[in-house]
């Protein structure tokens, strides 16, 4: 999708218009030539059950039909956490590098979850946290409950909408942290750069840009979530190196 871009709809009887930011673009409405809205009839089901994610519910998948999700449900077209795109709060997403999976790409449940920061410092995590230098292993966890200056925690944590981190949902910490990392925040203004290196970083996914001296890979096992296999939106909420926070949000597919 493009911004401005425009496609047909409702079976030809109306056009939707792509907009937004150049990372979180949506499709509009359903509207005719006088921009009244289009009501749309399809036989596929139009809202999510408890647990369920139907196709014209799920995130990514577009039907041109209206997108009306259940309790529970979250549908990141329709319903993306306001955390990603609240500006406040997002000030630097371009640090989360790249996922793997890909946003709707599947895992299985014995899979994992990952995601490569790179920043000019190295990324701040919970105060005191000690990791396996040979391995990325998390052998101590840190004060997970230490929060920025901004009010989120300074351990990089995954929330599975609706429980997302803006409404007090639970966090989700990683398992193992490899690369560059800071376990003693805040960053002070002037200081100099601190931090530990633990080597057996994977490789970031093909074409992913690292522009900046350091770069950290969080990984997330999958069955530490506690999920059954599904469609859900995932918020990824992590600290740079000095004063920053990205918010990113993906759709995780977890197979049977």
């Amino acid at each position: 999708m493009t911004d401005g871009e425009m496609r047909k709809c409702c079976g030809n009887a109306g056009t939707q218009t792509c907009s937004g930011t150049a990372e979180f673009l949506t499709w509009g409405p359903c509207v005719d030539a006088h921009g009244a809205a289009v009501s749309c009839k399809n036989s596929q089901p139009t809202s999510c059950g408890q647990g369920e994610f139907p196709m014209a519910c799920d995130a990514g998948v577009d039907s041109g039909i209206p997108h009306h999700c259940g309790e529970g449900e979250f549908a990141v077209e329709c319903d993306m956490p306001a955390l990603c795109k609240d500006e406040s709060v997002n000030t630097e997403p371009e640090i989360l590098a790249a996922y793997s999976p890909a946003s709707g790409e599947s895992v299985g449940t014995n899979g994992q979850i990952k995601v490569w920061v790179n920043d000019e410092r190295p990324s701040l995590i919970a105060p005191n946290e000690q990791i396996d230098a040979s391995n990325g292993m998390i052998t101590m966890p840190g004060d997970r409950t230490a929060k920025a200056p901004d009010g989120y925690l300074w351990e990089p944590a995954l929330y599975i909408a609706p429980q997302t981190a803006e409404n007090g949902g639970t966090p989700h910490f990683p398992q193992t942290i490899r690369g560059w990392y800071n376990n003693m925040p805040p960053y002070v203004k002037g200081s100099k750069t601190t931090g530990v290196d633990v080597m057996g970083i994977d490789a970031a996914p093909s074409g992913t840009k690292l522009p900046e001296r350091y770069t950290t890979e969080f990984t997330w096992d999958v069955s530490a979530l506690g999920l059954k296999p599904g469609t859900y939106a995932g918020e990824f909420v992590i600290h740079d190196g000095d004063r920053d926070r990205a918010i990113g949000c993906v759709t995780i597919v977890i197979a049977k």
